[in-house]
């Protein structure tokens, strides 16, 4: 049965569409009907020379850590997580469009922290008009069903045993790649998250589908892409 799905831009359903749904997923919306949010930065460039509302930011420094409650966070991650939300903020974005989730709940907590200390609102304000000016900050699990324009996923797990806990679970993976409607960004462990067979194939087919450009230089402007290569095996 053909299904329709009219919540993402059509470059974030892609992958989720091949790996999950045997190609039967098709979209509802068009690319004009989902503007990339700014700052433009933030984004990869595709192949195509247009900018890609899927990013992955690799953690390499990143380290797992043990939480008394037998979760986990990385407050590598976390730094990470927050600078995005900032430059979101900054750029215009509303804090209800920004969701950040994380499939610990040791890294909702930090995440949590770390957004109070830096003035982002994570208690619910409620408006004149009944409305409510939050980041939600929240599980992967609680976040099923829900959408926001923008959602940044802290994917935690950084060891050198290629233990992903979690992650292994592909319908998690699922949700969280499917909760955004203008862009998603994944910031992660990117040698341990390929230990995984599902985020290995997502990392490949990032690699695949854009170009590699130097932050600082996209930052200011200045366009000197450099095409990804493949190391010869």
């Amino acid at each position: 049965m053909l299904m329709k799905q009219y919540r993402m831009h059509p470059d974030i359903s892609a992958f989720p569409n091949a790996q999950f749904y045997g190609a039967k997923l098709s979209n509802g919306i068009a690319a004009g009907d989902r503007p990339l949010p700014q700052p433009s930065h933030l984004w990869p460039l595709l192949k195509n020379g247009a900018r890609s509302c899927v990013a992955f930011v690799a953690a390499k420094q990143g380290k797992e850590k043990r939480t008394k409650r037998k979760s986990f966070c990385n407050q590598a991650e976390v730094d990470i997580v927050v600078s995005i939300a900032k430059d979101l903020l900054a750029s215009g974005l509303k804090p209800e469009e920004i969701g950040i989730i994380s499939p610990y709940k040791g890294q909702v907590v930090a995440l949590k922290h770390t957004l109070h200390r830096a003035n982002i609102s994570i208690i619910p304000k409620q408006r004149k008009d009944g409305t409510t000016s939050i980041v939600e900050v929240n599980s992967v699990d609680a976040f099923q069903g829900s959408e926001k324009d923008v959602i940044i996923m802290s994917t935690v797990r950084a060891n050198g045993r290629g233990a992903v806990g979690f992650l292994k679970d592909y319908r998690r993976m699922n949700v969280a790649l499917t909760r955004a409607k203008r862009g998603v960004i994944v910031v992660g462990h990117p040698d341990t998250l390929r230990h995984d067979p599902s985020w290995k194939a997502w990392l490949e087919w990032y690699k695949d589908h854009t170009i590699e450009v130097d932050p600082a230089k996209a930052k200011k402007g200045k366009k000197s892409p450099k095409r990804r290569t493949r190391k010869k095996q």
